[in-house]
């Protein structure tokens, strides 16, 4: 099966299901997903997503399982986005420097373990990999994903919202990613350590003024707008 004839839909929905099922396929993805990783890390892959604009692209969202050698009874669960297309190669190297930069801060922040990387692009199979927390578009998305950092700005929704001497709320929350796909949208968990201490907080993170690529700034107020009052509308519900 060539790629070409995939990205086209000239090989149908058989195509799809090699490039996503096919063992050959799913090896390539892993031996490369392996290179992100420390030495003798194993990687399975769970499919969670699929979309197919033909002629153009086939992206696909996974969890990724990693065991480490040295801890092989702990199993750490990373979201991965990968994209086939004759433009996802062309389309990364646009955005090489601001990626380079978001996968430091990830490492800087302890997020991208057991990571060392977060992104490969094999142009042998038009293939663009990219591991949370990288999202060039969200640029956010590392400090959002950083345990110090959501318990320093929690602390402060919870002060602004019920006053300043409102500390109880202060606590360490571990962070899940719900829902991970780069340039679009992103969903995370934050559950308290102690699950006897306080809520779970989900995070819909989404472009504002500061992170778009476009000039439409009536479109990123209407959507910064949208979120304030959903936040809104789902803290009366919960009270």
């Amino acid at each position: 099966m060539k790629i070409a004839d995939v990205l086209s839909g000239r090989a149908g929905l058989e195509g799809i299901r090699w490039l996503l099922l096919a063992v050959p396929a799913r090896n390539a993805l892993k031996d490369q997903l392996r290179t992100l990783l420390p030495g003798g890390a194993a990687v399975e892959l769970c499919l969670k997503e699929v979309r197919f604009k033909p002629g153009c692209k086939i992206t696909a969202h996974y969890d990724a399982l990693v065991t480490n050698k040295e801890s092989p009874q702990d199993q750490q669960v990373r979201p991965v986005a990968v994209t086939w297309g004759p433009k996802a190669y062309a389309k990364q190297q646009e955005e090489t420097v601001d990626l380079e930069k978001i996968q430091a801060e990830a490492a800087s922040r302890g997020v991208a373990a057991p990571f060392l990387q977060l992104m490969a692009d094999p142009p042998e199979w038009s293939m663009h990999i990219q591991v949370s927390p990288l999202d060039a578009r969200f640029t956010q998305l590392a400090r959002l994903s950083d345990p110090q950092h959501v318990r320093a700005m929690l602390a402060d929704t919870y002060a602004s919202a019920n006053g300043a001497g409102d500390r109880r709320r202060i606590r360490d929350y571990k962070v899940t990613s719900v829902k991970y796909r780069p340039g679009r949208r992103h969903v995370l968990r934050y559950d308290p350590e102690d699950p006897g201490s306080g809520e779970t907080v989900f995070a819909k993170v989404y472009i504002g003024d500061e992170d778009a690529r476009t000039p439409n700034r009536a479109s990123n107020r209407f959507r910064r707008e949208d979120g304030a009052r959903a936040f809104r509308v789902a803290g009366e519900v919960a009270d």
